[in-house]
């Protein structure tokens, strides 16, 4: 009989979440930086041990969640709109209350991102703080929420290398020093990646804008 270690077992256990659990998993984005994954688990369902990047998780729905590593775990009641940011590890999920789970992962993958010298531009929720909020802001990523009024706009500023995420259908003019300038209609649900850049945003539509970015800092 093989005897297994404490990092043989690590080893062992980190594989892809897409890979071993597809029947709770849907991909919704992947380029070479980042993907967003959708994980649905009904009451008393588990994903088994997989290895998780630097990850954002956003809640969909209402639920009870036991994330265990190890012989370590963190119980916690999650509400639509909840954030937490996770570091790398090995580690199982677990539905432990009596409602779907339903909810997005935003993971950071390895390839590099290129260095940025930021100003206070690039802090627009400082700038607009009545349109943008920071949920999340450490040394690996900044998340913000942005609800932006018809006829608003968030002034020109520096962007990381980024995730966005709509939470409304809405319109809006993008302009930046790497895109020419257009109007994008845009449908609730959708994902899109924005390189560093230099830009500005405007709501030209008649309802509320609301999305979330998530940007990487490394």
């Amino acid at each position: 009989m093989m005897t297994m270690t404490q990092s043989d077992s690590t080893r062992y256990y980190a594989r892809n979440l897409n890979e071993v659990s597809a029947e709770h998993v849907n991909l919704l984005f992947k380029n070479r930086h980042a993907m967003v994954s959708e994980i649905v688990l009904k009451p008393g369902e588990k994903l088994p041990p997989h290895r998780g990047g630097q990850r954002v998780y956003y809640a969909l729905t209402n639920f009870e969640t036991k994330l265990s590593r190890g012989k370590q775990f963190i119980c916690g009641y999650w509400h639509p709109g909840s954030v937490h940011w996770h570091q790398e590890d090995v580690h199982t999920l677990e539905n432990i209350g009596d409602t779907e789970a339903k909810f997005l992962v935003f993971s950071r993958k390895y390839s590099l991102l290129p260095e940025v010298i930021l100003d206070r531009s690039s802090y627009f929720a400082e700038v607009v703080p009545d349109f943008a909020h920071i949920r999340v802001e450490n040394e690996f990523v900044r998340v913000t929420e942005v609800t932006l009024p018809a006829g608003e706009e968030l002034p020109e500023h520096i962007g990381l290398g980024r995730l966005i995420y709509s939470l409304t259908d809405y319109e809006v003019f993008y302009e930046s020093n790497k895109m020419e300038a257009a109007n994008h209609s845009i449908k609730e649900g959708s994902i899109y990646w924005h390189g560093t850049d230099r830009y500005v945003v405007r709501n030209i539509g008649k309802t509320m804008a609301h999305f979330f970015i998530v940007a990487f800092k490394k």
